[in-house]
């Protein structure tokens, strides 16, 4: 993936769901969660590494949130695949989750939940930065 940055495709409508890619290799984690936010009105795409998530997103599949492990096996894990789409899909918004509690502040602006978290939390905190993605930004003017 190159350095530019890429912008989000738009949604085709305001009715088209969001969509959230849950990238998590604890296969049962990652159903719970992927379900509860289905169950929630969402398109969910699912991923079990961050190798996958990334092919995902490259292939052009439309990400409104990252819900991505921090640890994960593989070459890259879950803070390389945030960097990486905080720098190529700056709309995207990123959400982390880690059993470890000391992982410090991974991704400058992004929530970590630490496992176990709670599902409706999680769905919770996702409304709310998409809620915020779609407030137009207010700039003041300096005299």
């Amino acid at each position: 993936m190159s350095a530019q940055k890429r912008p989000c495709p738009e949604p085709e409508s305001d009715l088209r769901a969001p969509t959230v890619l849950v990238a998590e290799d604890e296969v049962l984690i990652r159903t719970m969660l992927a379900q509860h936010l289905r169950d929630a009105g969402f398109r969910v795409v699912e991923a079990a590494n961050a190798r996958e998530a990334t092919d995902i997103m490259e292939a052009g599949e439309t990400v409104d949130v990252l819900f991505t492990d921090v640890r994960m096996p593989g070459e890259n894990d879950g803070v390389w695949l945030a960097q990486l789409v905080q720098q190529n899909y700056p709309a995207v918004r990123i959400v982390l989750a880690s059993g470890e509690r000391d992982v410090g502040q991974a991704i400058v602006g992004a929530k970590l939940f630490s496992k176990p978290y709670d599902l409706d939390l999680v769905e919770n905190h996702i409304r709310h930065l998409l809620a915020a993605a779609r407030e137009p930004a207010l700039w003041e003017e300096s005299d």
